[in-house]
This record gives C-alpha cells, structure tokens and sequence, in this order.
C-alpha cells in the first residue's frame, strides 16, 4: 500500500498524563513529521499548544476517517499518531477497527499508560466530580476501584485481533514521561517538546472539589466549565493544601479486595511496569482529622467569582423581559421579538433556577454505594468511565 502504513493509537488511559503527552504532540507536530510521524491538528491543537485540557486530536468514533484523511494529507509520513484517553474504552467495547486496519494492511500499534491503583482511584475520583458531574464520596469510589480488571481484558482483547501494545506505568514514569513516550515509538527524547506548564490538566485541591460538588449537585455537570475548567486553565500550576484522604479501615478493605487482582493482571505485564499497592503513609502521611476546613488563594476567589459572575443574566437579557412582561395583557399574541427575548432569557437561565422548579434531589446522583469489603460496583461504573472522559475536542 502507498502512505503511511503505521496507525499508533495513545489510548490512555485517564488520569496517565494525557493531557500533558497531547500538549507536547501538538508542540512537536514538525518535528514528528521530520521523524516520519503525522500528528494531525484539531480544533483543539492551539489550545493543547497553550498547555489547556483538551481531548487529543481525533473523536473515537472517527479514526478510520482520520487516517484516511491523514494517509492522503501526508502520504509521505511512515506512520500517523493520534490520542484520545476515551480510546481505551471504546476499544475495549469494539476492536472492530484494529480488524479494518490489519485487513488494509494498516499496523496498529498502541501505547496504553497504567497507573498504581490508589493514586489513581483518588484522581479518577476527582476527575469524576471536575469534568462528570459526580457527587459521590470518595471512601465508595476507592472500594469501587476496577480498572486493572480492564486493562486485564483490554490486553487480552487486543492480543486477540493482532494490535502491538506497549505499556507504561505512569507511577514509574511520571517524570521522564516525554521520553517513555519516546522510546515507545521509535524517536528520541528530543523530538517531543515540554508543555508550556508545569501541571496540564491538575487535579482539584480538596477545597475546589468541595465546590465543584456542590454545583454538581445543584447546577448540574455543565458548571464544570466555570467552575474546574478556569481554574485548571488559568491556575495550572496552584499546589494543593492538602489531597483527598481515606480512613485507615477504607484502606484495609480496599487492600483486601484489589490485591489478588493485581497480583493476577501483573502476570501479563512487564516486570518494570507491574502494579504495586502504595501504602497508607506512602499516600496520606498523616492525614488531617478536619474535612471541614477549605482554603482558598486571592487568586482562586477571584477567578471562581468572576466566572460564576459571568453566568447569571445581565441586563441585556433582563430589561427586554422586564418590558415583554408589562405588556402581556390576556389574550395578548407574542411577537417574533418577543420570543427572541424569550430565547435569549431562557440561554442564560438553568431549569432548577426558574420559580417554581423542583430541587434537585441530591440522593438521586452519585455511584451506587458498595458494603466495605463487599462487592462494588460492575467494571466501568461511574469511576471508572472517567478515564475516558474529557469533552473538549470532540
């Protein structure tokens, strides 16, 4: 076949370094193309360039439609990256695609970062609550912690339909990350460029998950974008005061539960990449006795106030509802102008904010709640579905 004859597929999974690897993707795309290597742009390139969250360069349920239009943009290049983190999942629920490839005579070659369960069982908590609109507590999301079950079945799946997979541990390699990527495609350390930011997409300090919650529960999921997306973007390197912490008990039953399986997925991978189970102290230290106190920086304050500011109605909207209203006699027939102001008000307001509305009933969200020791939640609960979710660029 003519053009590139090499598909590789950063697959994740969430919470791995995603968010930084695409940054510096998007960074190198010259210097990965003088490597033989077409990093396709998306609408999202210059925002992932800027260090910002961001999905990666392909939706996933169009890479057969980007490699083609990738194989004819640079016919050229030996192989075409792409990156979506929600790869892992749909992979694992359809490896139709690997299929299509091969019988092209396409190479798939997929690189897939693990991480160490508790860490990452706590940053999937909060990446839950940043970007998924969860509300649960943490303790429920640690004890329904499943993703080496799937790495499990996403390897075997994958050994299945003829796909190379390299994995990487993320606990390992956290700090050399660029160059693990590096070495598992072929190309030296230098062709990947750093991001621009110390932290791409950080995770929420403690306090700014308490609020982020707090307008899950009563705004919905949509307020993510006021609320963690500006201050992950325009505070990407804030240290936390503190992290999320579990009780001593919550660590013992999870310990109880998510040993064997890691002692039975580390039988299919690398030495050097195995899981292994931090311990208390290694996580938590000393963990604080007081969940109620939260801090917050000037800098902080004054991004949260100004964003969630800028999403009540202003005056534009409200004085052309004020004069529609004065005017509404009965048997009164709305205009065409009346209903743009109509629409127009009805853009800047939320349904559990209008009169009358019921309030959300906060029992009604959240994982299902698992019996310590006892069975969690299936594969791919809530948790677990926010290793692949980030929005932008889709």
């Amino acid at each position: 076949m003519s053009g590139p004859d090499t598909l590789i597929l950063h697959v994740g999974y969430g919470k791995t370094g995603s968010s930084a690897l695409q940054s510096s993707f998007a960074l190198s795309q010259q210097a990965l193309e003088a490597a033989g290597i077409y990093y396709p742009s998306s609408e999202r390139t210059d925002a992932a360039r800027q260090g910002q969250i961001t999905s990666g360069n392909v939706p996933v349920d169009k890479v057969l439609q980007k490699f083609d239009e990738a194989a004819a943009e640079r016919p050229g290049a030996r192989a075409v990256l792409m990156s979506n983190e929600g790869l892992f999942q749909a992979l694992l629920a359809n490896a139709g695609l690997i299929t299509q490839l091969k019988q092209r005579g396409v190479r798939t070659k997929i690189v897939l970062y693990i991480r160490d369960p508790l860490k990452h069982a706590i940053s999937l908590y909060g990446q839950g609550i940043k970007r998924g609109g969860e509300t649960g507590d943490l303790a429920n999301a640690v004890l329904s912690y499943r993703m080496p079950l799937l790495v499990g079945q996403f390897l075997t799946r994958m050994e299945q339909v003829g796909a190379e997979v390299s994995v990487l541990n993320y606990s390992r390699c956290k700090k050399q990350l660029l160059s693990s990527f590096a070495n598992a495609i072929g190309v030296p350390e230098s062709v990947l460029a750093k991001p621009p930011v110390g932290n791409v997409n950080r995770s929420l300090t403690p306090s700014e998950l308490f609020v982020q919650r707090c307008f899950n529960e009563f705004w919905g999921a949509s307020s993510s974008k006021f609320v963690s997306d500006v201050l992950c973007n325009k505070l990407p390197d804030h240290k936390p005061e503190s992290q999320p912490y579990i009780s001593r008990e919550v660590y013992q039953a999870f310990k109880a539960q998510i040993l064997p399986i890691l002692a039975d997925q580390n039988r299919h991978l690398p030495p050097e990449q195995a899981y292994v189970l931090e311990t208390y102290e290694e996580v938590f230290g000393d963990a604080p006795s007081d969940e109620d106190r939260f801090s917050f920086t000037a800098d902080q304050l004054r991004l949260l106030v100004q964003s969630v500011s800028n999403e009540f109605p202003d005056h534009a909207a409200v004085g052309p509802f004020g004069e529609l209203v004065a005017k509404a006699k009965p048997g009164y027939a709305l205009t065409r102008e009346d209903m743009i102001v109509l629409r127009q008000l009805r853009g800047t307001l939320k349904p559990n904010r209008l009169p009358g509305a019921p309030k959300p009933n906060p029992g009604d969200r959240g994982p299902r709640r698992p019996r310590p020791g006892g069975p969690g939640p299936r594969a791919g609960g809530p948790m677990q579905r926010a290793a692949g979710r980030n929005r932008p660029g889709q």
